[in-house]
């Protein structure tokens, strides 16, 4: 997936992952993969399981310095996030699938029910 990334103009200010083990290799995975710089990965407790109003808050918390984020954790709370903020049905999200979303916001506090456009979808079963 880090090639797949890379072909895109997409560079996170953070990322906050969840402190499964997994999810933790996959952030670091695509750091070192896309050149990010380690130290803008934060492992939360909050994002183990979480449900999609748990990463809604991890996201509505977020310093207005950051411009991009990127959430690694699992399903169904991601699958669920995605269909709340684009305001439709999800495809099924694979494993290391990736969503990006353009989030109709000014700040944080705002992200709520229909506030994103899908702009990519990337399925690592399928060719970048």
């Amino acid at each position: 997936m880090a090639e797949c990334l890379s072909a895109l103009p997409f560079e996170p200010d953070l990322v906050l992952s969840s402190t499964a083990n997994r999810a933790r290799e996959t952030s670091s995975l695509l750091a070192q993969g896309l050149g990010w710089a380690s130290s803008i990965i934060s492992a939360r407790d909050e994002l183990y399981l979480a449900e999609p109003l748990d990463l809604v808050r991890c996201a509505r918390g977020c310093d207005e310095g950051v411009r991009h984020l990127a959430l690694v954790g699992h399903n169904p709370g991601l699958e669920e996030l995605w269909t709340w903020l684009a305001g439709f049905a999800a495809q099924s999200l694979p494993t290391c699938g990736v969503v990006m979303l353009r989030l109709r916001v000014t700040t944080w506090s705002e992200v709520d029910a229909g506030s994103a456009e899908l702009i990519d979808f990337l399925d690592p079963t399928n060719s970048c």
